[in-house]
């Protein structure tokens, strides 16, 4: 019987895998020589305590001063019929967005932010042709309503079952509002803002 060592399956692997991240890493950038001039351009400036009779400012030259104010050039016009202000809206479940008709429709928790004004309801539709939104409640499985359209404006806060809101002419129409005015409640059946 031959005494020679035996080979694992575990060794050899091993030594497999070391072969080759040793020929995949000969050709790494480590053994090649660096580039010298990074040091040069480290060192190439100029030492700022000495001030040259030229200078104006103690920071290199090609540092550029935070101080100066640049002026957009670009004239961009703005369309007639655009807003003047952001709208931000965001929506838990999801949003579709209906891009032949420029609609845009928040479902579940839906949010809509525009100058101070804020609208939480259940389903948002926006429209973007006649710069409406319409804000609804759903009801659940069990009749339960869910979401009902609260908008806040300023001072005043509303809970209605149906907002509909103009954002160019700030004029809406609401259903079955609940608001106060100072120490005033107020439920209003159909009300035109």
């Amino acid at each position: 019987m031959i005494n020679a060592r035996k080979n694992s399956l575990k060794y050899s692997i091993s030594a497999i895998i070391f072969v080759g991240l040793l020929v995949l890493t000969s050709n790494a950038s480590s053994n090649y020589i660096h580039n010298r001039e990074i040091g040069n351009f480290l060192t190439s400036l100029h030492d700022t305590t000495i001030r040259p009779a030229n200078s104006k400012d103690t920071i290199p030259g090609f540092f550029k001063d935070s101080i100066i104010k640049k002026t957009d050039t670009l004239n961009v016009k703005l369309s007639n019929d655009s807003l003047d202000a952001p709208v931000k809206y965001e929506a838990a479940d999801s949003m579709a967005f209906d891009v032949p008709n420029n609609r845009i429709i928040l479902y579940s928790k839906g949010r809509i932010t525009y100058k101070d004004m804020d609208l939480t309801a259940d389903s948002i539709s926006m429209d973007q042709n006649t710069d409406l939104l319409i804000a609804t409640y759903r009801k659940d499985s069990t009749g339960r309503i869910i979401g009902l359209p609260v908008m806040i404006q300023g001072d005043t806060k509303m809970q209605s079952d149906f907002i509909k809101f103009n954002f160019k002419t700030q004029r809406g129409l609401t259903k079955n509002t609940n608001t106060n005015q100072g120490e005033l409640f107020l439920n209003l059946g159909t009300s035109k803002k």
